[in-house]
């Protein structure tokens, strides 16, 4: 049952109202002493002096304002202090116990400074938790993801409650078991959910408990000292160009559908969701672009609730175009208590607090408004604001990873060194404003804290013997962006690089899925977690959340989890996270990111006439290989984690100037192939060998039975020389210098096309780049102009191996057209010629009158330094010239000139 305050909720406004005032006499806390605060035993206290633009190492944001503040030398309470005059309030007002919530009137995840009331009783920082006070003990419900950081920073009065855990209660279930008939369980109705307070009503009443809303929390009553002001940050207009949907238009959906179920009203709470549906920003929240306000949506009128000091003038002018009337932040109860007398009010009662939900009544209409999966849906203006936003924090990434790599490592640097360095890389750019979480740089044991936060006077050391667990994000003005990757920058262990693998394979099963419409998170979820589980292991966290665009980092309604109470299936436009993980207690965390967009798929077949669904990935960030282990993974997962270095390379090497960065991200996007095949086992050669010579073996069998215009001729006294050639290993010329990658591309041609019909230019050589890539180099150099032709299928085999290659255009200036199929995998097996011949044959050609080889092998097969040339006459191939950067022209033979310019760098 419920025992309603008496008067209802009028002290709770009265407290709100008198925090804003008291901001301007000079009373309250910096908004930045949040951070120093968590670095510390007992909050800091402020005092406000000026308003400022924050400029700090954290650098000048033009959006994020804060307060300017001297510290105050007035002690604060800490939390061993804090129970027992919280459990003498609690007698005095004869509740048997408190429930404190971890959020704010908005039920923020990340809620203001000002509404910490459950770290401030109990010293836990994680954005995910409730405590329970009561008369004797002290109790914290949090998940997964933060119990090693729950032991860590609760003290001996606490005991830590394990949500989803075998043998831990759920706080209902604890309620109703452990308390007396006729207690009392009191809460703050600004902090909890309707669905909450219903729920836990509905439980405790079995018992004869009773659950009261307080007009005015315990805990405002101790928190006089050190307690943050209500934020005041101003408010700015996000541009169309990146929201793609005016207001206007927002809000003819949103009353198409109140119309639809006949309400007038609609009640909106969510702090982005009223961001998104004005098409507005803010920053009252750290890395959450949002503003403390209310919104209410009727038919005639739109009504913002909202402190009138966070809106400029331009932002009022645009909220007068908009036909909208702005009222003080605090006059929402009064109002909804005063319009459902007469009017319908539609609201959310998972994300409305019960203090506005229960206003609403008589006229309330609670069921899931269609603002939340508007927003979850993004049109093209929002995907290619997040496409932009994650290629800058890929090239952010990149520079930082290498710095770390090259100069962070030895400098001696800790984990909370290491995120304000990240931080710095990704201020560099104009359109970055603030980190869209608190980065999480874990090492060794601190790794395994899934929700991890490095503080400046107890971070560790980074060193090479440990894995680092580096999950971080950026907020742009254009997008969000959120990655982890795991790494070693020294030796690692045999069993770190098993469960880093198994942890990637399910990374790619979840990229990789393909799914009919109507699927929901929950069932792909699995994807994720087989390679794990089929190893005995796991992790306790979702595989994936919701990304907002240029908005929260993590938002709904959509996810990916093994929890089966969320029904709303994926659809495209939606931006999903893809990070499984796996954590070993005291040793170390493994965990791969990368934020996927929901899109759909073509497949061969639509059964039942439905459209199948998977994901593009928009993280442009290396994973590092010598974490891999090899011998686990399949050929279509080595195939997509070449495929992904691939992608990384071409869109992230045109965005970095600076050729030292672009050195390294060249090494670590080569493909897994080059790794594996400069591993070789003597045994693995000599198979090789036997493969290459069985098919030489066939092939000079079959030869007297193919056609007569496949067999081959003499060859001219010059090509019969240099085929001599063949198989002596090129010596290096101690005269060319290892050449630099260019900005542009790392393999630059020069080509000429003399007398030739058709020309096909295979990529030869396990370590060259693929086929994509050398396209894409081939686009930006010599000024060639290229373009796609219908695609072309063909099949090349090299012992078992069956590629597939496309066609390509190539137009070169003063010279007649010449067509190129390129190979997009490479022959496995530099000098296997049968392989080639067998290619030929399974696609003979008139016109084709030269095939042309590049090979970019080490030693012993090839060198960066060479070229290898083939020619085709009357549909054989042959190797006949082994030449250094420039080639001769064959006797009597039309040729393709080729000049190499630049090889990627493969040291000599």
């Amino acid at each position: 049952m419920f025992q309603k305050p008496r008067p209802l909720f009028s002290c709770k406004l009265a407290f709100c109202c008198s925090s804003i005032k008291l901001e301007t006499n000079g009373t309250l806390r910096n908004l930045l002493s949040v951070r120093l605060a968590r670095s510390s035993v007992v909050p800091v206290c402020f005092g406000i002096k000026t308003q400022r633009i924050l400029k700090s190492s954290r650098r000048s944001n033009k959006f994020l304002w804060v307060n300017s503040a001297t510290p105050s030398q007035t002690p604060v309470l800490t939390p061993k202090l804090i129970l027992p005059q919280l459990r003498k309030l609690l007698k005095d007002q004869g509740l048997q116990a408190l429930v404190v919530a971890g959020t704010d009137p908005h039920l923020s995840e990340y809620p203001p400074a000002h509404f910490n009331r459950r770290e401030f009783v109990s010293g836990f920082t994680g954005s995910a938790g409730t405590a329970v006070v009561t008369e004797k003990d002290a109790f914290l419900w949090t998940d997964g993801r933060y119990f090693l950081l729950a032991e860590k920073e609760l003290d001996e009065n606490w005991k830590l409650m394990k949500v989803g855990v075998t043998g831990f209660p759920t706080l209902e279930e604890f309620l109703s078991e452990n308390l007396p008939t006729q207690s009392v369980v009191g809460l703050d109705p600004f902090c909890h959910s309707v669905a909450f307070v219903d729920n836990l009503n509905k439980k405790l009443s079995e018992k004869d408990i009773s659950v009261r809303l307080l007009d005015t929390n315990p805990i405002d009553l101790l928190w006089t000292v050190g307690r943050p002001s209500l934020p005041t940050c101003p408010v700015r207009i996000h541009p169309l160009e990146n929201a793609g949907q005016t207001f206007l238009d927002k809000l003819e959906e949103i009353r198409s559908r109140m119309s639809d179920i006949n309400v007038d009203m609609l009640l909106v709470s969510l702090l982005d969701e009223i961001a998104w549906v004005l098409n507005l920003r803010g920053s009252d929240i750290p890395h959450c672009p949002v503003f403390l306000s209310y919104f209410l949506i009727g038919l005639n009128q739109n009504i913002l609730y909202i402190n009138r000091q966070k809106i400029p003038h331009p932002v009022e002018s645009y909220l007068n175009e908009c036909n909208v009337d702005i009222r003080p932040y605090e006059e929402i109860l009064p109002d909804l208590k005063k319009f459902s007398q007469n009017m319908k009010i539609w609201y959310d009662p998972v994300n409305t607090s019960a203090a506005l939900g229960f206003a609403c009544e008589p006229g309330g209409f609670p069921q899931s408004t269609p603002i939340s999966l508007m927003k979850a849906v993004k049109n093209e203006a929002e995907i290619r604001g997040m496409r932009e936003a994650h290629i800058r924090d890929g090239v952010s990434l990149v520079h930082f990873l290498r710095w770390l790599e090259t100069e962070g490592m030895s400098g001696g640097i800790s984990e909370f060194d290491a995120t304000e360095k990240l931080l710095e890389f990704r201020s560099r750019h104009n359109e970055f404003i603030t980190e869209s979480f608190p980065t999480i740089c874990g090492s060794g044991p601190n790794g395994a804290i899934i929700h991890y936060r490095p503080m400046p006077n107890d971070a560790r050391l980074l060193n090479t013997n440990e894995l680092i667990l580096l999950d971080s994000g950026g907020q742009y003005v254009d997008g969000t962006t959120d990655v982890t990757r795991t790494f070693h920058f020294g030796t690692p262990s045999e069993k770190q690089r098993e469960y880093f693998t198994r942890v990637l394979q399910g990374h790619i099963s979840l990229d990789t899925a393909i799914f009919p419409k109507g699927t929901l998170g929950c069932l792909l979820d699995p994807y994720a977690r087989r390679k794990l589980w089929e190893y005995g292991l796991d992790y306790r966290h979702g595989t994936g959340h919701g990304v907002g665009a240029a908005l929260n980092v993590h938002e709904g309604p959509h996810s990916i989890s093994s929890r089966m109470g969320n029904n709303v299936s994926l659809r495209p436009g939606m931006f999903v996270s893809n990070e499984p993980g796996y954590y070993e207690d005291g040793e170390f965390g493994i965990r791969i990111e990368n934020i996927l967009l929901v899109v759909e798929k073509k497949t061969p077949f639509r059964f039942g006439d439905i459209p199948f669904y998977g994901f593009e990935a928009f993280t442009l960030v290396p994973i590092q290989q010598k974490m891999i282990k090899v011998e686990l993974l399949e050929k279509q997962e080595i195939d997509w984690i070449d495929r992904y270095h691939s992608r990384v390379w071409n869109v992230l090497n045109p965005k970095i100037e600076d050729p030292k960065v672009k050195e390294w991200l060249w090494k670590n996007t080569r493909p897994i192939s080059s790794m594996k095949e400069n591993n070789f086992s003597e045994e693995q050669q000599l198979s090789t060998s036997r493969r290459s010579f069985l098919a030489l073996f066939f092939g000079i069998l079959l030869s007297p039975l193919l056609p007569k215009q496949l067999k081959a001729v003499e060859m001219d006294t010059e090509s019969s020389l240099s085929s001599q050639q063949e198989n002596k290993k090129p010596k290096i010329d101690p005269n060319i210098s290892e050449p630099a990658i260019t900005s542009k591309c790392f393999f630059d041609l020069k080509v000429e096309n003399v007398g030739m019909k058709r020309v096909v230019i295979g990529l030869y050589g396990g370590v060259a780049p693929k086929t994509s890539q050398l396209f894409v180099d081939l686009c930006n150099c010599n000024d060639h102009s290229f373009s796609y032709l219908d695609s072309e299928v063909f099949r090349v085999i090299d012992g078992m191996n069956i590629q597939i290659g496309r066609k390509f255009s190539l137009e070169v200036s003063e010279y007649q057209t010449a067509n190129y199929d390129f190979l997009e995998e490479c022959c496995q097996f530099r000098h296997n010629v049968e392989g080639l011949v067998s290619m030929v044959r399974t696609k003979p050609s008139k016109e084709l009158d030269y095939r042309f080889f590049i090979s970019t092998a080490p030693a012993p097969y090839l060198d960066d330094k060479y070229v290898t040339f083939g020619r085709v006459i009357q549909g054989m191939d042959w190797i006949h010239e082994i030449e250094k950067l420039k080639t001769k022209k064959p006797s009597n033979q039309p040729i393709l000139k080729v000049e190499v310019v630049a090889c990627g760098l493969q040291k000599l």
